[in-house]
This record gives C-alpha cells, structure tokens and sequence, in this order.
C-alpha cells in the first residue's frame, strides 16, 4: 500500500509540475508577443535616410506588424482564459489554498468543455490530458 501511495503521489507531484510549466509557457507566449508589438513600433524611425514614400511604407508595415501581433496576443489571451483559470484552481488546490475567485464565479458564463480524462494503460506518465471544445 506504501508503495503505491509513492507511486501516486510521484505522479502527482509531476502533473502539478507540468501545470506549473503550462501556464508559465501561456504566460511567456503572451508577454512575448506584446515585446514584439512595441519591438515592431520601435523599427519604424530607424531608417529616415530613405524616400519619404518608402519611409511611409515602412511605418505602415511595422505598425501592421504590431498590430498584428496585439490581435495574437489577445485571441490568445481569450482561448487559454479558462485554462488558465484552471490552472490556477490546480495549483491553489495544491497548496491548499483557498482560491480568491469561488471555481463557479471562474467558469461562469464559459460555454466551452474542457474534460480531464486519465488513461490508466499508460503506466509511465500514468494519464493523459484530454482538452476538447
């Protein structure tokens, strides 16, 4: 019984450890693309010594750019807002803390389904993560 308690436990402790490194990726991926909209702002005056039709040219380009990558960022951050919503649930859990939102104010008004099914024939990472919408 021991033994299988150590078991459970390692595999637990390692899925908390993947959600940790989830929700840190999300987090890293939306900060990134707002770097890279102010990065595309910052590109536009550097190059003044060209025809003020191509200047033009280029800011329209680099703002687009920008732009672009601030609809990215907020598709995104739209998409993962009730993943990681979860993740926090998982981790507040986890510590045994009382999350700051009650879990049904957090998954009020989503209309996505996101199911967390274990396979139990995977003895190695011992379940897989479903998501489906």
């Amino acid at each position: 019984m021991r033994v299988e308690w150590a078991k459970a436990k390692a595999r637990a402790d390692c899925w908390e450890e993947e959600v940790i490194l989830l929700d840190e990726e999300m987090r890293r991926v939306l900060v990134f693309c707002q770097w890279k909209a102010t990065w595309w702002l910052e590109q536009a005056p550097w190059r003044k010594d060209l025809p003020p039709q191509l200047v033009e040219g280029l800011h329209a380009y680099a703002e687009e750019q920008a732009d672009l990558e601030q609809r990215i960022s907020l598709s995104w951050t739209a998409k993962w807002k009730l993943a990681r919503a979860l993740t926090q649930l998982i981790l507040l859990a986890g510590l045994g803390a009382a999350p700051v939102l009650p879990a049904q104010e957090i998954l009020a008004g989503t209309s996505e389904v996101i199911e967390l099914g274990i396979d139990d024939e995977q003895d190695e990472h011992a379940g897989d993560l479903d998501f489906e919408e």
